[in-house]
């Protein structure tokens, strides 16, 4: 790793330096401002030097140090609930049906109850390839056949409308206790008898209606609010914090401040700063919990002011650690977690669990134009039981993003069930 050091009459300057040195990669470790070194510093001392100096410690390849991956140990996970929901399954009580059920009342739970706070237990080391334990060994290749028949099995205890749908959501990466439990919520109700398609749109909109919305950020005239967005790199947050931005300030005519957290990466800082200058607000970077204090305090006429923090390795405690700090000394009256919908379910699960360490009171979907299945929308909700803000279909800023409603979600239900046909 080559770390340097760069220096100018202004932190603009120092940052330029590092861009055109380092690239538009160079992570920041380091900024600050200074007297200088050497000489310059003693005589600064004793009133004898010119202005301070900004700093900039700066690197385009960071290693994680030895603290940081001896963290890697631990894995956060929630505590198990302590109330049950018992779920009647009919037909044949078989082993595997009755591991079916009890599987189906744990999902139930997650979808009716608020997640637990999380506690630390090790993490078992990691298996060795071709391993029993490994992806690919045979102990691997038995859980696909048990969960196969598992997945067979509840659906041979279904309705052939209830199988049907329960079918639509495995295929539509739905995990299949969240399916399951999905279904059986529904077969509660008074299920109508109707023709096919009547039935679809009234299973959609009840599936659709298990998934908590928060609604839309509000504001309130003449009072400033404070809305911070966390999530792992590469999820778009910047881009849906510009498309927020653009809608307070252009359409409601709020004024809006936007303040970046982000100093890792030097073209995360010339992103924000793009698209404030667009859209004609003040964007602030704050370097410590320290400078966030007093920028939020320099910001106290604005009515909405939005915090984009670093992308960060839910893998990292250190990092996440830094994040914590940040958001505490910011007190947001809102933290939107902001997650893709392309990430893989079990990564899903991962990022829910680490960044609850953090805390997050509503969640963010993007790049919903980009995936091919709405999966992650109940196996997120299911996961944190946490109500989604806004979900994102696109680049385009402002016009690719809607605030989350349950409509939305019954709609993407019934227009692939139409596709895939059934029934």
């Amino acid at each position: 790793m080559q770390v340097r050091r760069y220096e100018g009459s202004t932190m603009k300057d120092a940052l330029d330096r590092v861009r055109q040195e380092l690239g538009p990669d160079a992570v920041i470790l380091e900024a600050r401002r200074s007297r200088g070194r050497g000489l310059r510093a003693f005589l600064s001392i004793l009133g004898f030097g010119k202005a301070p100096v900004f700093e900039v410690l700066a690197t385009v390849d960071v290693e994680e140090d030895a603290d940081s991956r001896s963290f890697r140990a631990v894995t956060w996970v929630p505590s198990p609930l302590a109330a049950r929901v018992d779920v009647p399954v009919t037909g044949p009580q078989t082993e595997v049906e009755v591991e079916a059920a009890e599987s189906a009342t744990q999902a139930a739970e997650s979808l009716t109850h608020a997640a637990a706070p999380p506690r630390i237990r090790e993490a078992p080391p990691a298996p060795t390839p071709g391993s029993a334990l490994s992806p690919s060994g045979p102990l691997a290749t038995l859980r696909v056949l048990e969960r196969e028949a598992a997945v067979r099995a509840r659906a041979a205890g279904l309705s052939p409308e209830m199988a049907d749908l329960y079918a639509r959501l495995v295929e539509e990466d739905v995990a299949e206790d969240v399916a399951f439990a999905v279904v059986h919520q529904l077969g509660t109700a008074d299920v109508p008898q109707c023709d096919t398609e009547r039935f679809r749109e009234w299973a959609g909109e009840h599936a659709a209606g298990l998934v908590r919305m928060s609604g839309p950020i509000q504001i309130v005239r003449d009072r400033r609010k404070v809305v911070a967005f966390i999530g792992p790199t590469g999820v778009g947050k910047t881009t849906t914090i510009a498309k927020i931005a653009a809608g307070f300030a252009l359409f409601a005519k709020a004024r809006v401040a936007l303040v970046t957290a982000d100093t890792y990466r030097i073209a995360a800082i010339e992103q924000i700063r793009n698209y404030a200058e667009i859209i004609g607000i003040p964007c602030e970077v704050v370097h410590s919990p320290k400078d966030m204090e007093q920028v939020l305090t320099d910001l106290a006429d604005y009515e909405l002011v939005l915090i984009d923090t670093a992308g960060r390795s839910p893998n990292n405690p250190a990092r996440m650690y830094e994040l914590r700090n940040m958001i505490d000394a910011a007190m947001p009256e809102e933290i939107h977690l902001v997650l893709s919908s392309t990430t893989r379910r079990r990564d899903l699960d991962n990022l829910v669990d680490r960044f609850a360490a953090v805390g997050f009171d509503r969640v963010i979907l993007t790049k919903l134009d980009e995936s091919m299945t709405f999966g992650a929308i109940f196996n997120v909700h299911a996961k944190c039981a946490k109500p989604f803000s806004y979900f994102t279909n696109g680049q385009s800023v402002p016009e690719d993003i809607e605030t989350a409603t349950q409509s939305q979600v019954a709609g993407m239900i019934l227009a692939k069930w139409r596709i895939a046909g059934g029934l």
